[in-house]
């Protein structure tokens, strides 16, 4: 096996390791922080986390699509693509 195969692999594997490591981490939140914590306060968190998580979502406005599509055609004339990212730019600041 080479070298670049060896390294695939490894590196493969500690991905699998770190998603376990990730989802175990996650049941055990759930588990343990609600009972910690009690409905009201947990609910209170809860409500906090989901609404900020509706912001950032709403923020983005699907810029990553957006510019995944335009950037590589627009590489080749940097005024049209430096004029590209100020519209986007205040598009998410407005």
């Amino acid at each position: 096996m080479s070298a670049e195969a060896r390294s695939s692999v490894r590196n493969a594997g500690l991905l699998v390791v770190q998603w376990g490591a990730q989802v175990g981490a996650g049941i055990a939140f759930a588990a343990v922080v609600p009972r910690m914590m009690g409905p009201e306060v947990y609910g209170r968190y809860s409500l906090i986390t989901s609404v900020s998580l509706w912001f950032v979502l709403a923020a983005s406005l699907g810029l990553l699509p957006v510019m995944g599509r335009y950037v590589p055609e627009l590489r080749a004339d940097p005024g049209r693509l430096r004029a590209f990212f100020g519209r986007l730019l205040g598009l998410r600041l407005v």
